[in-house]
């Protein structure tokens, strides 16, 4: 269950969006992780959803064409520097 909770660093704001593809916490704020472990626990629509909208977010935004692109754009600008 931990791939749908992480605390809210900003590395993981980039990718987990409330409610869409995870769910956000403070760090220090355990009661509130508590209920959102509950709510995943006893919610398979939301849990589903969450995973469905997660898969979809990630592989249209972090997928492998996206790091060739961007390693590409990397490599011709060291080669072809712009003036």
């Amino acid at each position: 269950m931990s791939q749908w909770l992480e605390a809210m660093f900003e590395a993981f704001r980039e990718v987990i969006l409330q409610g869409k593809t995870g769910v956000l916490f403070p760090v220090d704020d355990h009661m509130l992780l508590s209920q959102r472990i509950e709510c995943l626990m006893n919610d398979p629509e939301l849990r589903s959803r969450l995973i469905k909208g997660a898969f979809k977010y990630v592989t249209e935004n972090h997928g492998i064409k996206d790091w060739v692109a961007q390693y590409q754009r990397l490599f011709l600008s060291t080669v072809h520097p712009a003036a």
